[in-house]
């Protein structure tokens, strides 16, 4: 009996076979499976290995070295397309005995492979329609796609009720999908949208439209029970989004039905957006009906949003945020860009609405307008707002009045004086040739704002930025300023002025001791080492052995630190 395949089985699946025949992600995902004891029932030959894994379904996999070259299949909706899943390496690293699960199942060792097609073939009929009835009651999913494969096979039309059972089906959470299950659940999900595939190619389309919303209620309802780092769930919408159009394309409903559908499923969108901007998606497919009717619904409700000003209660609001979206598309769709500006104009609460409107009116080359619109957003809500100051300041460059520009880009300084706003100055009064004067106010407020703050951070950060370390420096040291900003200053200044850098380094040392952790006890020693070399540099290097001596007694309980400690010999 054989207790493992044949060498030219191992070789051919060896580690890193697995590796390379598999992306990185699956590769791990594979190996989880190995190790957490997804991988049962082995029958192992000495060219051939077969196993049940276990997924979100119970696959069926198998490794073949046969003729000296790789061949696999799985069951699992990513190995029918001939992929090499995770289950295939979880088979491959158990197989090889590259990993020896935690929950481990009896091997069965066989010396010829097992025939299972011609055992099956040779069944008897109702022994085998047992069989395949004893599957369908014990796994849910494969129970309902059976049903509703069997209400396809008659000629009539498919039984609703069953498909709507195998979606039911696939999209159960059964509690909670870990992220580890997650790529299962949705390739299941995925296999059966497959299904609902084959049904609109066999002329079903509407019977799938009505299945591929009810999907899209389902994997919303399905969201909040699963961890869907990876966005797996993100695709599943896709998928859905993709199958509803394409039956609508097939089946050509009546477009004013259709847009009070879509109108709904869009007014009603959720997390997943499976409908998000339906209007332009299916603008083809309803045509002017269609759209004349999408356009009655949404002004019947617009007609009742509020308009909001500066200072008024905007409470984030999905629902003002859809309909806003669906009258922005239609008037787009139209053309109308006097109708697209009343309809972001509704909302004159944020600075951001302003710099939509001045955006579409410079799109539509209406810059005259577009820099009304752009100073009266500035009038009512400052200058924060960098993108509304710089398409007022463009606005009048263009118009050859360079100096009104740079006064806005003043007032957005004054406001928010900052590395940012301060580059902005710069551009704009280059470009206006009065960047020594500005330049020479924009240092004095900021020596001003500094008076009045705890630190001179701001301006420190504006005089690195010019270049003037000397004057940053005499910034910092009399007012302070950022940890960051006074490291840079040291590392710039140390080879000229190593006896100022030393003290800014020895305060990191204590603060990177004291966090306590490997990490920063690797950059302490570090940053020791380089104050070794300043000392050296300033000629005081007789004071770094009294100065690790003290250190050494002050943390001497910190293992891990005097083991890094001992291995430079201090």
């Amino acid at each position: 009996m054989l207790e493992e395949p044949g060498r030219t089985f191992q070789r051919t699946f060896a580690r890193r076979e697995l590796q390379s025949l598999s992306t990185g992600r699956t590769f791990e995902r594979g190996r989880s499976y190995a190790l957490d004891g997804h991988v049962r029932r082995l029958q192992v030959t000495d060219h051939e290995v077969t196993a049940t894994v276990d997924g979100t379904a119970a696959y069926q996999v198998r490794l073949s070295a046969q003729h000296g070259d790789a061949e696999w299949s799985c069951t699992c909706p990513v190995g029918l397309d001939d992929e090499f899943c995770k289950h295939v390496v979880a088979l491959g690293l158990v197989a090889t005995g590259e990993i020896v699960p935690d929950v481990t199942d009896d091997v069965t060792e066989v010396a010829d492979e097992v025939d299972l097609a011609g055992y099956l073939t040779g069944l008897d009929h109702q022994a085998l329609v047992d069989l395949v009835l004893e599957r369908a009651a014990a796994d849910g999913l494969f129970g309902a796609r059976l049903r509703a494969a069997a209400a396809s096979t008659s000629g009539a039309r498919p039984d609703l009720t069953s498909y709507r059972q195998a979606l039911a089906a696939a999209f159960d959470t059964d509690g909670y999908v870990s992220y580890r299950e997650a790529y299962d659940y949705t390739a299941g999900i995925t296999s059966m949208l497959h299904e609902l595939q084959t049904l609109l190619d066999e002329g079903h389309a509407a019977d799938v439209m009505t299945l591929s919303e009810y999907a899209a209620q389902l994997a919303q309802d399905s969201l909040g029970y699963i961890d869907d780092s990876d966005g797996g769930m993100s695709i599943v919408a896709e998928q859905i989004s993709d199958l509803h159009r394409s039956a609508c394309v097939d089946a050509q409903p009546d477009p004013v039905a259709l847009a009070r559908s879509l109108y709904r499923l869009e007014r009603n969108g959720d997390d997943l957006e499976v409908f998000y901007g339906a209007v332009e998606t299916y603008t083809e497919i309803l045509g002017d009906a269609g759209l004349d009717e999408y356009r009655q619904l949404a002004r019947s409700e617009w007609e009742h949003v509020p308009a909001l000003g500066p200072g008024d209660d905007r409470t984030w609001s999905s629902d003002r945020f859809r309909l806003t979206r669906i009258m922005v598309s239609l008037a787009e769709l139209s053309d109308d860009v006097d109708e697209v500006v009343n309809v972001l104009a509704r909302d004159q609460s944020t600075a951001y609405q302003f710099v939509r409107i001045a955006q579409v009116l410079l799109q539509a080359d209406r810059r005259d307008e577009a820099l009304e619109w752009a100073l009266k957003g500035l009038s009512l809500h400052g200058y924060h707002d960098y993108r509304l100051v710089e398409i007022a300041a463009e606005e009048h460059h263009r118009l050859g009045r360079a100096s009104q520009a740079v006064e806005l880009v003043w007032q957005a300084f004054e406001e928010t004086p900052g590395v940012q706003t301060y580059g902005r100055l710069k551009e704009h009064a280059e470009r206006a040739g009065t960047w020594p004067v500005r330049h020479e106010q924009a240092l004095a407020h900021l020596r001003r704002q500094s008076s009045s703050q705890r630190d001179r951070s701001n301006l420190v950060a504006v005089l690195l930025v010019d270049g003037a370390v000397e004057d940053a420096w005499t910034e910092a040291t009399l007012g302070g300023c950022r940890r960051d900003q006074l490291l840079e200053l040291a590392r710039l200044r140390e080879d000229d002025h190593p006896d100022d850098a030393i003290p800014v380094w020895r305060e990191e040392v204590t603060r990177e001791i004291n966090a306590m952790n490997n990490s920063s006890y690797a950059n302490a020693v570090a940053t020791i080492e380089r104050i070794s070399r300043l000392l050296r540099t300033a000629g005081r290097e007789e004071e770094f052995a009294a100065y690790v001596s003290d250190l050494a007694t002050q943390h001497r309980r910190k293992r891990n630190l005097m083991k890094l400690f001992a291995e430079r010999g201090w």
